[in-house]
């Protein structure tokens, strides 16, 4: 897989943690007209920059950035794969997956609004309503995954079947 740093690439970072259960950590991003994921519930992340020498490097970056969480190189357990969101197709994202041995404390940037530590088992696919349309996500109490991050969610879920 080719991981360099380009302009058409994005990543995100799925924080797990195993406290009891394996959980990760959602953001629900700040609403900005500018941003095509405004007010969704999402994973850390974002666009490569030219500083970054990979995609492993940017979704570190941005977990710093926009949760004030220090991943290591060495925390990093894998990457999910390529998507490429439905609003934006020539963006490649790439789900980097880190596992913490503790869970830290999060620092919100004014990117995001709010944070949720979610099991993973405990989430279930289903038809959520957006917008007035029924499309597949995830319901966790008031929180609806949707769209891109739901489909790296259900992959994220599959493979630690």
């Amino acid at each position: 897989m080719d991981l360099k740093a380009d302009e058409d690439r994005a990543a995100v970072m799925i924080i797990l943690c195993e406290d009891g259960e394996l959980e990760a950590l959602y953001i629900r991003r700040a609403v900005n007209p500018m941003d095509p994921w405004s007010g969704q519930i999402a994973f850390p992340g974002g666009r490569t920059k030219m500083q970054d020498v990979d995609i492993i490097e940017t979704a570190i970056r941005e977990a710093w950035e926009e949760v004030g969480i220090e991943v290591k190189r060495e925390d990093v357990i894998g990457i999910l794969g390529v998507f490429q969101p439905a609003n934006e197709p020539k963006l490649k994202v790439y789900p980097v997956i880190a596992k913490l041995k503790f869970k830290p404390e999060v620092k919100l940037s004014n990117e995001v609004t709010d944070y949720m530590w979610i099991p993973i088992k405990r989430l279930c696919l289903s038809e959520v309503e957006i917008d007035g349309r029924r499309v597949e996500g995830y319901r966790y109490g008031s929180y609806i995954i949707w769209g891109l991050t739901a489909r790296i969610t259900k992959r994220l879920i599959e493979i630690l079947k």
